[in-house]
């Protein structure tokens, strides 16, 4: 499998694929953020949509979804902000391609990763690198 950011002329054709996934999994979300709100920010191009793509040769199939964004905050300090995670596999799988994130953030002069999401995915983060009191987990970059 590979973790590739969709280019912006190919969202619309990959939108659908990711909505779909999305959805499944805002149903577990505390509801903070929706659907539209997500599709809108990549759309306009302030969010990215990255595809987890499995080849078999005949097909690509999609296997998950990331949106992230980047924030600059007020001292200066940059981060890739994971928005939004939806995956039809197993969680190891998506993790095994962070390493695509991390090079893509450095890519971007960014300081660290941020990540929201719900303690069984700070289970899997903190194996990586990622750690924090909260469920807001971030990894330094170096």
């Amino acid at each position: 499998m590979k973790f590739v950011l969709t280019p912006t002329e190919k969202v619309p054709l990959m939108w659908p694929r990711a909505e779909e996934l999305i959805e499944q999994s805002l149903a577990y979300s505390n509801e903070e953020t929706n659907g539209s709100f997500l599709k809108r920010k990549v759309f306009d191009g302030r969010f990215h949509l990255w595809s987890l793509v499995e080849n078999d040769d005949s097909k690509y199939t999609i296997r998950g979804i990331a949106v992230t964004g980047v924030q600059q905050y007020e001292t200066g300090r940059r981060v890739i902000d994971i928005v939004a995670v939806a995956a039809s596999c197993p969680r190891e799988d998506w993790l095994c391609r962070l390493k695509d994130l991390e090079e893509y953030a450095r890519l971007m002069g960014a300081d660290a990763i941020e990540f929201t999401g719900r303690m069984g995915w700070y289970k899997l983060m903190k194996q990586e690198g990622f750690g924090n009191a909260e469920v807001k987990m971030t990894k330094e970059l170096k």
